[in-house]
């Protein structure tokens, strides 16, 4: 059974629906089309149907500025440190002696990707402007992290501005 399948079926279970109801996929196409209000959906799973975010366009400025931020403190590390940086499209990656970071916006989920050779890969979304970007999975905030991951390559002195 797919995912789409569970998680259809399951919101049928909560609104009361009985998984009958639900539409077999055709031979033309694999949508599944599960007879539930969008009203109901939306109470039952609001964070999947709305965004902090006033339009797409607020979402890639906001993820762009963190990238930039980011890009920023650590091209001035390169100079001290053995690091190099790349940011093109919307993909900032970080190579290092312990190996390659890669952090990246997606836009239809709102979220930034994270991959690490050192936490693996991870979700962030925004929380806010004074939350700035939370993992997922964890919790940590997406800054604190990478100034926790360059430390233990660098070093506790590193100079992080």
């Amino acid at each position: 059974m797919s995912v789409r399948v569970a998680l259809a079926r399951q919101v049928a279970r909560v609104a009361g629906v009985a998984s009958k109801t639900l539409s077999r996929p055709t031979r033309t196409g694999s949508t599944w089309r599960p007879l539930i209000a969008r009203t109901e959906a939306l109470r039952l799973f609001p964070k999947a149907y709305f965004s902090v975010f006033e339009s797409e366009r607020h979402f890639h400025d906001t993820a762009d500025s963190m990238l930039h931020e980011v890009f920023d403190c650590l091209s001035k590390m390169e100079e001290d440190y053995e690091v190099e940086v790349n940011f093109s499209q919307g993909v900032l990656s970080i190579e290092t002696t312990d190996g390659t970071w890669v952090i990246n916006k997606q836009g239809p989920n709102q979220q930034i990707w994270w991959s690490s050779p050192m936490s693996g890969p991870l979700r962030f979304e925004f929380v806010g402007e004074g939350g700035g970007w939370a993992s997922t999975r964890t919790g940590a905030r997406l800054l604190e992290l990478l100034r926790e991951e360059m430390a233990k390559v660098y070093g506790d002195d590193l100079k992080w501005d």
